[in-house]
């Protein structure tokens, strides 16, 4: 569903908005999704005047390739807000460079070149955080090299083994990378520290359908050794979009 809010005044820059959540059984959550596509041009006084934060100091010294993904992220994320909280209001930014969000709302963004996303949901309802990452599929030539960075033996048995086609490896790496990605956003605001992709394992997931993630590591006495959350992933632009919620 493209939505006719890309013409809305103030998502300056975005286009080709669409606000349809790629897992309508998510609805119930009580979640709202945009994604868009931006260049360049989103860079401009129109859209830093529709921020309800400051700029960052990161973001003066940042190419203006880097500077238009904050700025599409922030778009992306006011208007999901907008329409959970009935008002236009943009998440700030921490010293890390993690956004922060209005109070009553929990949140993630992602980009992957031109393409940018956001989903939010109420902090008051049962989930407590919530994940969301847009990946390019990895390509040929990069399979291996993100296999290492990535994955565990036990991942390499289910996702990649020589049975599978190249096509398949790449897909089921992405897809692994992805997820554990969103894992990351969705523990990191929880858990108050950086984990990496050794700490979490994939335990299940296929393309658009169900994923479960197990955390191996006691990264807090809530969410330690054997912590499990659930996730999601699509095809989305073109993209794997995935999401996790804890």
């Amino acid at each position: 569903m493209i939505d006719a809010l890309s013409e809305n005044k103030n998502l300056h820059g975005l286009k080709d908005t669409d606000q349809q959540i790629p897992w309508p059984h998510l609805m119930k959550q009580n979640m709202c999704f945009t994604s868009g596509r931006f260049d360049q041009s989103i860079v401009c006084e129109a859209t830093i005047a529709s921020l309800t934060q400051s700029l960052p100091e990161s973001y003066f010294s940042s190419v203006k390739s880097r500077r238009a993904e904050y700025l599409a992220g922030r778009m992306c994320a006011a208007d999901a807000i907008n329409r959970l909280l009935g008002c236009w209001l943009t998440p700030g930014s921490s010293i890390s460079g993690a956004p922060i969000w209005p109070e009553g709302v929990v949140g993630s963004l992602s980009h992957s070149d031109h393409d940018v996303a956001s989903v939010v949901m109420s902090a008051y309802g049962q989930l407590k955080g919530i994940g969301l990452d847009l990946e390019q599929i990895v390509p040929y030539d990069q399979i291996d090299a993100l296999m290492d960075l990535v994955l565990l033996p036990d991942e390499r048995k289910r996702f990649v083994v020589k049975e599978f086609s190249r096509w398949l490896q790449r897909i089921n790496t992405s897809m692994v990378f992805s997820l554990k990605e969103s894992l990351f956003k969705a523990l990191y605001p929880l858990v108050g520290k950086r984990f990496y992709f050794d700490a979490a394992e994939v335990l299940n997931c296929t393309l658009g359908g169900l994923a479960y993630l197990q955390v191996i590591e006691n990264l807090s006495p809530s969410y330690g050794h054997g912590f499990q959350a659930c996730g999601y992933s699509c095809l989305h632009r073109g993209n794997i979009l995935t999401i996790v919620y804890v």
